[in-house]
């Protein structure tokens, strides 16, 4: 994760949240734990299958040491996979080079992208993937 102050020539990566000056956690592709435990029926999965990349006029001010604390996302109800197997989540810990940030203060979004990802089978079945091996 790269944070700039503001200066539109800078290149802005997220690759995975902080969780302090000198650890990230990825995002990675992992596949969806899935149970007929009816515990988890009712559970919210409105962002299994998406990625969604909003893109916001933002302000940066003062440095700030606030980072991200997030919980997995556990097991999913069968009835509720959405027709997927995988899901976006987040890594293990890794080391990094010391980050600085900087608080962050989002305005009006400029654009919206939103990504349906799908398993590569499922995609081929669909004619939407090439059937031909990469």
């Amino acid at each position: 994760m790269v944070y700039g102050l503001g200066d539109p020539s800078h290149t802005y990566t997220l690759s995975g949240i902080l969780t302090s000056a000198t650890t990230r956690r990825p995002f990675v592709f992992t596949h969806l734990e899935l149970t007929d435990n009816d515990q988890y029926l009712n559970e919210t999965t409105a962002g299994l299958g998406v990625i969604r990349l909003v893109i916001s006029h933002a302000t940066f001010s003062a440095p700030a040491n606030n980072y991200t604390k997030r919980d997995a996302i556990g097991k999913v109800h069968e009835k509720s996979k959405k027709a997927t197997g995988h899901k976006v989540d987040l890594g293990e810990n890794k080391t990094i080079s010391y980050t600085k940030t900087v608080s962050t203060t989002l305005h009006d979004v400029i654009i919206t992208f939103i990504f349906k990802y799908r398993p590569l089978d499922l995609l081929r079945a669909n004619g939407i993937a090439s059937t031909r091996p990469a």
